[in-house]
Parts: structure tokens; sequence; C-alpha cells
């Protein structure tokens, strides 16, 4: 993993989080790289998700990027506070991009979510 430059946040400091989040995030998509937030902060269980943070958003308008959205059902062979995982086939489902157009961070997120939620209930 650190070969792949992560961005490392203290979750317990969101406004440096976040600040730390948007700096070298920039920096790492001018410079070609991808960069994957994972907007709910941490695992959940088969067929839940929580609720976005706007992070992810806020990076891609600081950006001036679009959006990629992926869904998954990791969760039901490594569910949420478990050690144990379970055998099974993890399903993956790339989005096209979502343009920033208009929106702000709010917005931004809320159909990012939107389109996360509906391929992770066509999953289950």
């Amino acid at each position: 993993m650190r070969l792949l430059k992560p961005i490392a946040i203290d979750r317990s400091k969101p406004r440096q989080a976040g600040r730390s989040l948007l700096v070298q995030g920039v920096d790492r998509i001018q410079n070609g790289n991808s960069v994957i937030v994972f907007p709910e902060g941490s695992r959940s269980n088969h067929g839940c998700i929580k609720r976005f943070s706007r992070g992810g958003a806020k990076l891609a308008i600081a950006a001036n990027t679009g959006i990629i959205p992926i869904a998954h059902n990791a969760g039901y062979c490594w569910p949420a506070h478990r050690f144990i995982k379970r055998p099974g086939v993890v399903t993956v489902v790339i989005g096209e991009k979502i343009e920033l157009g208009e929106r702000d961070a709010n917005k931004l997120t809320a159909d990012v979510e939107g389109w996360i939620s509906k391929k992770v209930a066509e999953l289950s």
C-alpha cells in the first residue's frame, strides 16, 4: 500500500483530515494519479450503506475533475466489525464518470451516494 502513496488522515481531527485530503489529493490528481475515497469511512455490512462524507466531492471540486463511482458487495464476505471473513465472490460495479457541472459538494455527494445505493441494492 505504501507504494501507492496513500493519503493517511487522522479521523479524530476532522478539520485537519479534510485539509490533508484536499492538499494531498489535488497534488496526486494533478500529477496523474487516481485517488480512491471511501466516503463511508469504514466498512459496512452487506446491503447497508452509511451516510457519505462530503470529502470526496470537495476533492473533486478542488481538483476540477469528475467522480467515477464504484459499488461492491464485499460486506457479504467481509462484514463490518468482524475478524472472520467468509468465502465468496465480490462483485464490483464501476460507473460512468459523474461530471461536476454546477453541483456543490452536497449535491455531488448526494448524486454519487444515490448511484452507489442503487447499485448496492441491485447486488443484494
